[in-house]
């Protein structure tokens, strides 16, 4: 198994496959590649089927949004791919990265830079709200105008936009409602963080500055996505999974997992469900 996933070396599929032989783990491997050509097929499927043209991405420099968009290169004609990087005061190595990637697919990269927009809604706002703004405010401004722009670009092209989120960030929504959170299709939902690493494993083409730098969704200046979460990846990951192999009920394995963790992390499920769910409506008298 390649060894360049230095920072993330204790990921689940680590701690796994230490106890695999070489046939296992070239199984496993096997299995991977399975994984991947499934999502290619589904995603080529489902294009075919909606009798749109294409797909939108937005590039964000980010490990998600690169598998999305390596996957879309096995899946679908270059031309049938609009990959669009939206700067909003962001980290420049975040566009460095995506340009990155992008040169490595042969794809072009628009790049759309959103600052002008954010700025004028962050003034509009501050003359209603004495000029107090949060930055998790200011960073879901940023994520939904994101979406604006994708969704704007896939509806004048007859597009659909794709979604970047994995099975972590979906089961606990970590994400903008109606920004990142928003897509017609979400290709990598089905997979946990750490898993995500483990296909870059078979993708080449993602630069290891990408695989190797921490999360973040890149709101703010410094923002992590472990910070914010409260838990590194594999942590979360492990917790998850016994959520949903245990029907969200804590059992003591020795594993290092407290119940105090496990119920934190079925607070983030609980509290966060009205961004899964579409918004309720009255019932009639």
């Amino acid at each position: 198994m390649s060894s360049k996933n230095k920072q993330y070396e204790e990921h689940l599929w680590s701690q796994y496959s230490k106890y695999l032989d070489n046939e296992e783990l070239e199984r496993e491997k096997m299995n991977w590649n399975k994984e991947i050509e499934n999502i290619e097929n589904w995603t080529k499927e489902y294009l075919e089927k909606s009798e749109c043209k294409g797909y939108v991405l937005g590039v964000s420099g980010g490990i998600d949004s690169s598998v999305c968009l390596s996957i879309l290169k096995r899946s679908v004609l270059v031309e049938n791919i609009k990959a669009v990087a939206l700067p909003c005061n962001s980290n420049k190595d975040s566009l460095i990265d995506a340009q990155k990637l992008a040169d490595n697919l042969r794809i072009k990269l628009e790049v759309i830079n959103l600052e002008n927009s954010f700025n004028t809604i962050i003034e509009n706002l501050k003359s209603i709200n004495n000029n107090e703004i949060s930055p998790l405010v200011k960073g879901n401004i940023a994520a939904r105008l994101r979406m604006v722009q994708l969704y704007s670009i896939a509806n004048q092209n007859n597009m659909l936009v794709i979604g970047t989120c994995n099975k972590s960030e979906l089961m606990i929504s970590y994400g903008t409602k109606f920004g990142d959170l928003s897509s017609d299709i979400e290709i990598i939902g089905e997979w946990y963080k750490t898993q995500i690493y483990e296909m870059t494993d078979f993708m080449p083409e993602v630069p290891s500055s990408i695989i190797n730098k921490k999360p973040s969704a890149d709101l703010w200046k410094n923002q992590s996505d472990e910070s914010e979460i409260g838990f590194n990846y594999p942590t979360l990951d492990k917790i998850l999974q016994r959520w949903e192999v245990d029907s969200g009920k804590y059992t003591d394995y020795n594993d290092g997992i407290t119940e105090e963790d496990f119920n934190k992390v079925s607070s983030m499920i609980r509290n966060s469900k009205h961004k899964r769910k579409m918004p309720p409506i009255c019932p009639k008298l």
